[in-house]
């Protein structure tokens, strides 16, 4: 297949973490784009999206066995390229399947690469949420902490976690890691007997992929996994800058010391100050659209970035919680609930 492409700096890390990278054929893109979409009567956009974003450059993919859009993502992946993709899905809960039922499992992940336009493996496969599959992570958040208890998720990781690192072994998928885990959660799953600091491949996590905004930058839990090489993955970084900047308009300042921070450092929007922030931070970026305007700026406030990991001068105090953006909705529940859960006293 043929492609013309813009000729744009393609921002990778040379320099994968050997932790669960087994095959070490490609490094995971910088910035990738997030296929979640709940619109399922517009299925043709979201696949214009995911054609238009290659041309544009981008080449990671994040997936989920629970986005309605998984099939019309895999009608268009499956058209491109595999050696040039790296693709990222997630198993709904911990695959807490028994030894006698792994066979069921391995099934289950096989369909879901099926779904992705007939995939043989992904590049990183990771558990959606520390909790049971049966949880509706759509459903309400207080629900979701209702069933998401730490005692089950202790009783369960082990297991959970021995059945990633056979799906691996058995070529399912090339690295493994663990999304909306927080420091209780990733403490417990470091004392899995499936892991072993002291070996080569030691099954630790190739990365947790977490929401990390403006109002929520995590700054110590980032560098508590980072001093772990555990790679931090962001989603929803952009997704509440509109209510960031609504809650200006009464009385809150974030948004303003993010329109200053982007004229400091000469950037084209505050979308490229956050985006530019992540990468200085050393954390992946994941961001979506089904604008190729929006696409492109994006791509390109990492592409135009001659060290990726360049640091940016910035008062850390411009990041942080914000009572008004909380007020006003500016926040993901779900990942509130998971955070809450890990920060809950035994």
């Amino acid at each position: 297949m043929k492609r013309n492409r813009p000729n744009k700096k393609r921002i990778t890390q040379n320099n994968m973490s050997s932790n669960n990278d087994n095959n070490n054929r490609m490094a995971m893109p910088r910035i990738g784009f997030g296929t979640f979409f709940s619109d399922e009567n517009n299925m043709k956009k979201i696949k214009n999206a995911i054609d238009e974003s290659f041309e544009i450059g981008y080449n990671a993919y994040d997936c989920a066995e629970m986005y309605q859009s998984t099939k019309a993502v895999g009608e268009r992946i499956g058209t491109k390229p595999r050696e040039l993709l790296w693709i990222t899905s997630k198993l709904i809960g911990i695959p807490n399947d028994t030894d006698d039922n792994y066979t069921i499992l391995k099934k289950r992940v096989e369909d879901h690469l099926e779904q992705l336009g007939g995939l043989k493996y992904v590049d990183l496969l990771l558990i959606h949420f520390p909790g049971e599959k049966k949880i509706d992570l759509g459903g309400a958040p207080e629900k979701v902490k209702e069933d998401a208890t730490f005692q089950w998720f202790d009783e369960n990781i082990d297991q959970g976690w021995k059945n990633m690192v056979r799906l691996r072994k058995d070529g399912l998928c090339r690295n493994i890691g663990i999304s909306n885990f927080y420091q209780k959660h990733l403490d417990r799953l470091l004392k899995c007997p499936s892991v072993d600091i002291t070996k080569e491949e030691n099954n630790m996590p190739f990365a947790n992929e977490i929401y990390v905004d403006p109002t929520h930058p995590e700054f110590n839990f980032v560098e508590y996994m980072q001093s772990l090489k555990i790679k931090v993955i962001a989603y929803r970084s952009l997704a509440f800058l509109p209510v960031i900047q609504m809650a200006s308009q009464m009385g809150d300042v974030t948004y303003s010391k993010l329109d200053a921070l982007k004229e400091e450092e000469g950037h084209k929007s505050i979308h490229e100050t956050i985006i530019k922030w992540l990468i200085s931070r050393d954390i992946y970026v994941l961001v979506k659209s089904t604008s190729k305007d929006h696409l492109s700026a994006n791509y390109s406030a990492v592409a135009d970035t001659d060290d990726a990991t360049k640091a940016m001068n910035y008062d850390k105090q411009i990041f942080g919680p914000s009572e008004m953006v909380l007020m006003c909705g500016g926040t993901d529940e779900y990942a509130d609930v998971f955070k809450s859960i890990s920060l809950e006293k035994e």
